[in-house]
């Protein structure tokens, strides 16, 4: 006998399993006007399901009278040496209801560029690196 493992999406919106949270995605994907308001707020389902019905990249779809765009927020920067690209691009959505007009931004928690202190290498108060050391010049 397997164990079940419950999905939680967020706080208010979970599935009692995989099989159940997949089964889900593949029929909002058919038919997306089946969505309830808890899975628009839920930015993770909103990034499987745009996963499961477009594949990569921003998209844009309908369902009743909202539309949802996916956006994509680059966290990435260079590491000290210049030479690898780090961190990664962080999906968000706009919900935006057709009827009223009213725009609400889903997952935009984690795109918040100003927490993090820029890189050494781009940094003139820390001497723009490590000078004379590991290649520096």
């Amino acid at each position: 006998m397997t164990k079940k493992e419950i999905v939680r999406c967020s706080r208010k919106l979970e599935f009692a399993s995989w099989d159940e949270f997949r089964q889900r995605l593949k029929t909002i994907a058919q038919n997306p006007d089946l969505m309830t308001a808890h899975e628009l707020r839920s930015s993770y389902f909103l990034d499987k399901l745009f996963w499961e019905r477009f594949g990569k990249g921003c998209h844009t779809m309908k369902c009743r009278h909202w539309e949802v765009s996916k956006k994509l927020s680059d966290e990435t920067y260079m590491s000290n040496s210049g030479k690898t690209r780090m961190g990664r691009f962080i999906p968000y959505f706009h919900v935006m209801n057709t009827v009223s007009g009213k725009l609400r931004k889903v997952g935009l928690e984690y795109t918040d560029k100003r927490t993090r202190r820029p890189n050494r290498r781009n940094d003139p108060d820390r001497n723009y690196g490590l000078p004379n050391s590991r290649g520096y010049r």
